[in-house]
């Protein structure tokens, strides 16, 4: 593969074990089909480091350059639980593992003896792109997963030098900190699988205002809110305005067993002034809407390729959210599981605690349009569940769950998506 000199963006190399075969694939920034080309061809030297904000573009978030001033600033924390299940889940989901050149040197380090790696580290742990990069590398995937995840779902380097042995990327996975006006607003990215398992009985977040704090200090750039936001097209509300109604929101989903229903009428109350694109009484987004979802899917999955192994948790969780969303879109008579009434609010009541990390996160301000995200935040919540009726991805993939699945492809792949 080449690409033009003068290009910005080079592309993201990843590698891909299969077997005994390691392929190597270079990613373009606009999200196009991966292309293969020879295994390292080109070994290119970093340039000077970047220290501008990150490139992926944080929808209505602005990017602000952390100084001491703003470490000062209070720190606010979630009422809510979350723990790891050591599932393994975000080492395989997840598009690549970064890794920086120190942190690369500590795991040749920790790994240097009694360790049968599947190849030479130099080969698994290598450059992230050509040019124009700051020095930072990729871990390979090896049968679809991180190249240091053990059989057990356990991470090697884990194993072998605590927690601190592992890439700032993954200790600090799923966190999240948004600078909120005169304050730091801390959450956790929803499309970790272990946030609705643990929802219950994880450990309480703002217990561990230490780790958090720890975290801020990592940062050099930092997503914040800005004093205006755009609600729909033509009409913007004040930051003020839309954190009251993001805490009104809150407050309702902490008690409630109906979740789908609070961001609902919570999105109606938002869209008062504007003509909303809705959804049926029970919930059901509009047909439209699920017939996009399964031709989007179908895109996604087409561009795969050979750049993602058979067997990971990506391709699994890719297959299975296309098969569901087809069945849902053809038979509206689907709408929950069969589910005892005791396990329904068990699941409610977890999804109403992801919805929550979600939102106190700023989920919402990912998307250029405030209306519009929070009407798709309902429509996937509704997705999530009638998915169970269909098959619950549990049973393709153990590692995965239904909820934080389609979050996580919301996030990661519905930029692509046209409203």
């Amino acid at each position: 593969m080449s690409y033009s000199e003068e290009s910005e963006s080079p592309p993201l190399v990843r590698r891909v074990l299969l077997g005994t075969e390691l392929r190597e694939f270079a990613h373009p920034v606009d999200g196009s089909p991966a292309q293969e080309r020879r295994l390292a061809s080109v070994d290119a030297e970093p340039s000077e480091p970047l220290w501008g904000p990150p490139g992926e573009h944080p929808g209505q978030l602005d990017w602000q350059e952390v100084t001491d001033e703003l470490c000062q600033l209070p720190l606010h924390l979630p009422i809510l639980k979350a723990s790891c299940d050591a599932s393994g889940a975000c080492c395989g989901l997840h598009h690549h593992v970064p890794v920086t050149e120190e942190e690369r040197t500590g795991i040749f380090e920790t790994l240097a003896t009694d360790w049968e790696a599947p190849a030479a580290l130099d080969v698994l742990v290598h450059r992230a792109y050509d040019r124009g990069n700051d020095g930072s590398f990729n871990i390979a995937s090896v049968e679809g997963s991180c190249a240091f995840q053990r059989s057990d779902g356990l991470c090697e380097l884990h194993a072998r030098g605590g927690p601190m042995a592992k890439p700032m990327a993954c200790r600090s996975f799923p966190s999240m900190l948004v600078l909120c006006g005169e304050e730091w607003h801390a959450s956790l990215l929803p499309e970790c699988a272990c946030l609705q398992r643990t929802a219950i009985e994880g450990s309480a977040l703002q217990y561990d205002s230490s780790a958090w704090v720890s975290l801020r200090s990592h940062q050099r750039w930092v997503a914040s809110v800005p004093e205006q936001l755009c609600l729909s097209e033509g009409q913007h509300l004040s930051r003020d305005s839309y954190l009251r109604w993001l805490r009104e929101l809150l407050a309702v989903l902490q008690t409630s067993f109906e979740p789908i229903v609070a961001v609902r009428e919570a999105t109606a109350l938002l869209g008062t002034e504007v003509s909303a694109r809705g959804s049926s009484a029970d919930g059901r987004p509009p047909q439209a809407w699920l017939d996009d979802i399964c031709l989007w899917l179908d895109g996604w999955q087409g561009s795969l390729g050979d750049a993602w192994g058979p067997r990971s948790a990506y391709a699994r969780g890719m297959r299975w959210a296309l098969s569901v969303a087809r069945e849902l879109a053809s038979e509206p008579s689907i709408a929950a599981p069969s589910w005892s009434r005791g396990r329904s609010r068990d699941w409610n009541r977890r999804q109403a605690s992801l919805l929550s990390l979600f939102l106190h996160g700023h989920g919402l301000l990912g998307a250029e349009q405030l209306l519009a995200a929070a009407e798709d935040l309902g429509h996937f919540a509704w997705l999530a569940r009638a998915s169970n009726a269909v098959c619950a991805v549990e049973t393709q993939e153990p590692t995965l769950e239904s909820m934080t699945l389609w979050m996580f492809f919301w996030r990661t792949l519905a930029r692509e998506k046209k409203h």
